[in-house]
């Protein structure tokens, strides 16, 4: 069986929004207190559910050091799963999952379906997979609230710190959100995509048809799409045209 610490941290996981490297940043300091001394563990399953919930604050165990609560709810086809100390990686067929998740750095709900996806992470650096595939949640963080649903036929992601590279096949997002950075709504949609990042320089290829507009007090910054097309002045700076853009973060 799958270790509860390894559940538990499927709701730990950060909902990665490129507008705050502090956030990417203090997930990963978390994960790595959590999780440095973790033995080694393997499984694998066939169809499976399950369900629980957890809390624990400074126990001085793996998984149970940072303070945390939560529900969740999951059930799959099959799944195969090898962790050992800040490493692990997973795979799983058509699977379902529902959680809530609470930690000192904010609250969150998400619900997701997925035809299969694979996961390998060592540390900061972290690649996944995955197939068809739709999810959405609703957070609320240090940083201020966010909700948002999307779904992809399929997409295939690595990061390693604030270095990231993403492709994707068709798919659909839209959400909003409301905090310190300002406020926003956006619609996405692409037929596909691949982008690049390194710190504060985006690259994006694709076709696509965003339509939206936000506005970031906070760093003095507007950004405004109509299918796809369209400006961003200010802390972000970029030129978008059908989905492809050219993007930096000048503060």
């Amino acid at each position: 069986m799958i270790s509860m610490s390894a559940k538990k941290k499927k709701w730990e996981k950060e909902r990665r929004s490129k507008r705050e490297i502090a956030g990417i940043v203090g997930k990963n300091v978390l994960y790595i207190i959590d999780y440095y001394d973790r033995p080694g563990k393997a499984s694998a399953e066939g169809p499976y559910a399950e369900a629980g919930a957890y809390a624990c604050a400074f126990e001085g165990k793996p998984g149970k050091r940072v303070p945390k609560a939560g529900v969740f709810a999951e059930a799959g086809v099959g799944r195969a799963r090898a962790e050992w100390r800040v490493c692990e990686a997973e795979a799983k067929g058509p699977n379902a999952s529902a959680g809530v998740h609470a930690d000192i750095l904010g609250v969150e709900a998400e619900a997701a379906a997925s035809l299969g996806q694979a996961q390998a992470q060592f540390g900061i650096l972290e690649a996944e997979v995955k197939g068809p595939n739709a999810s959405a949640g609703a957070y609320a963080t240090v940083f201020g609230v966010e909700a948002k649903a999307a779904a992809v036929l399929g997409q295939a992601q690595a990061q390693f710190g604030i270095l990231e590279a993403e492709v994707k096949g068709p798919n659909a997002s839209a959400g909003a959100q409301a905090g310190i950075e300002g406020v926003g709504a956006m619609a996405r949609a692409e037929i596909a995509s691949a982008s690049a990042s390194a710190g504060p320089v985006e690259v994006k290829a694709g076709v696509g048809f965003d339509t939206g507009v936000s506005i970031n007090p906070l760093k003095f910054s507007a950004e405004c799409k109509v299918l796809g097309c369209g400006l961003s002045l200010g802390g972000k700076t970029s030129v978008s045209l059908l989905g492809s853009e050219l993007s930096i973060n000048l503060w």
